[in-house]
C-alpha cells in the first residue's frame, strides 16, 4: 500500500464528543486514536489488519467503558 488514508467520525454520548480517527500506515497497517475536545488522546498501540476492525474496536470500547474513560489528560 502506498497511500495512505484516514476515516474518522464523532461519537457523542452523555453529551460528550470524541473523534475517532482511523488511519493507515506504508504497510498497510490501521491505527485507531480517540482525540477529545482539548486535543487528549488514546492511542492503541497495536494496529489492525482493516479500517472496519479498528472502527469496530473504538466504537466498541466507547460503548462498554464509556465515553468519560477517553477523555481528559490522565498524564498530569
Amino acid at each position: 500500500m502506498s497511500e495512505q488514508e484516514t476515516f474518522s467520525e464523532t461519537i457523542t454520548q452523555d453529551d460528550q464528543s470524541i473523534e475517532l480517527q482511523v488511519s493507515s500506515d506504508k504497510d498497510g497497517e490501521w491505527w485507531l486514536k480517540l482525540v477529545d475536545k482539548d486535543s487528549n488522546n488514546t492511542v492503541w498501540e497495536d494496529p489492525f489488519e482493516t479500517s472496519d476492525e479498528a472502527l469496530a474496536e473504538g466504537r466498541s470500547a466507547i460503548k462498554e467503558d464509556g465515553i468519560a474513560t477517553f477523555i481528559g489528560n490522565w498524564d498530569s
